[in-house]
């Protein structure tokens, strides 16, 4: 099967345009290139293994993402077109997250070059998050939804330990990394676990019956 000619012109054009992108950064903010190009252990002469929750919930973020999108896109509307919706919205706003998580964008870029504290991207998160949970409540109440219960609940404990409502320090309890990053590692994984199974869900729903 050979591939249609469109596919190979975005193919191309995207790869350029990031490594145009990569090229003027380097320039245009005098870094070496290497720092933008090389794995972050590498480049930082780190343990190899530095980051490696961290790098498994970027992996959760992403395919809780990519298949929620596919989904969305393969089911047929004339089926329901909620359901088309439903998955959409949940990708992209899965990819969301998962761009914040990826470049520290709550812990770091919106507070030191956007003048944004963390407290406020959490509340707009916050909001969308309700806001999404309210939008879609009928069609989430026929999927798993305790998945998705038990992912805000993780994630709020992340949160409260974060703030200090438990007590606990960063820089005299040995803990308090487990506790927030774990908290949320275990909400991403809920997070995951309930998209995927939900576009699975929606796509079985739409295979023909034999027999």
């Amino acid at each position: 099967m050979k591939t249609p000619k469109p596919v190979v012109g975005l193919l191309y054009l995207a790869t350029v345009a990031i490594l145009g992108a990569v090229a003027l950064v380097a320039t245009s903010k005098q870094v070496t290139v290497g720092v933008l190009t090389r794995d972050m252990a590498s480049t930082a002469r780190l343990h190899p293994l530095t980051g490696i929750l961290s790098n498994f919930g970027i992996l959760i973020w992403c395919s809780a993402a990519a298949v929620s999108v596919f989904a969305g896109v393969v089911v047929p509307r004339q089926r329901d077109h909620r359901w088309n919706t439903f998955l959409l919205v949940s990708g992209l706003f899965t990819a969301v997250l998962l761009l914040d998580d990826l470049f520290l964008f709550h812990e770091d870029l919106a507070r030191h070059y956007l003048g944004i504290p963390k407290q406020v991207v959490y509340a707009a998160y916050g909001a969308a998050t309700v806001t999404y949970l309210i939008g879609f409540r009928r069609i989430i109440l026929e999927t798993e939804y305790a998945l998705l219960a038990g992912a805000l609940v993780f994630f709020v404990l992340s949160l409260m330990v974060d703030f200090r409502v438990f007590g606990l320090n960063p820089r005299t309890s040995p803990w308090y990394y487990l506790l927030e990053d774990g908290f949320k590692f275990v909400g991403i994984a809920h997070w995951g676990v309930y998209h995927i199974r939900t576009a699975r869900a929606a796509l079985l729903l739409t295979q023909p019956r034999t027999g």
